[in-house]
C-alpha cells in the first residue's frame, strides 16, 4: 500500500503498523493499570490519614486531661508532703560546671 503525504510517497508495511498498534495498546494498558493503582493507593492513604487524624485528636484530648491532673497534683505538693514521701533536704549540693579548659567538673 502506498500513502502520499506532502507530495512524497511512502511504502507502508501492514505488519509494522500492526506491531506499532499492538505496542500502543500495551502501553495504554500499562498506563491504565498504573492509573488504577495510583488512584486506589491515594484513596487508601486518605482513609488512613483521616483515621490517624481522629486518633491524634483523641490522644490530644487525653493528653490535656493528663496535663490537668499533673498541674492539680503539683498544686498539692508541699515540703511536708515531700518529707512524708521520704525525700530529704540537701545539705551540700553539687553543681556541674564547665571550666576554662572546657572540662566538666563538680563544684560546691
Amino acid at each position: 500500500m502506498k500513502v502520499k503525504v506532502l507530495r512524497t510517497t511512502y511504502d507502508t508495511n501492514i505488519e509494522q503498523l500492526q506491531a506499532f498498534i499492538a505496542v500502543l495498546v500495551c502501553a495504554a494498558g500499562v498506563c491504565l493499570f498504573a492509573y488504577g493503582y495510583l488512584v486506589t493507593t491515594t484513596i487508601m492513604n486518605m482513609v488512613e490519614y483521616r483515621s490517624a487524624t481522629s486518633k491524634i485528636a483523641s490522644l490530644h484530648a487525653e493528653l490535656g486531661n493528663l496535663e490537668a491532673r499533673y498541674i492539680a497534683l503539683g498544686q498539692t505538693m508541699t515540703v511536708e508532703h515531700a518529707h512524708e514521701l521520704g525525700l530529704v533536704d540537701v545539705s551540700s549540693p553539687y553543681f556541674v560546671r564547665i571550666d576554662d579548659a572546657r572540662r566538666l567538673t563538680l563544684a560546691r
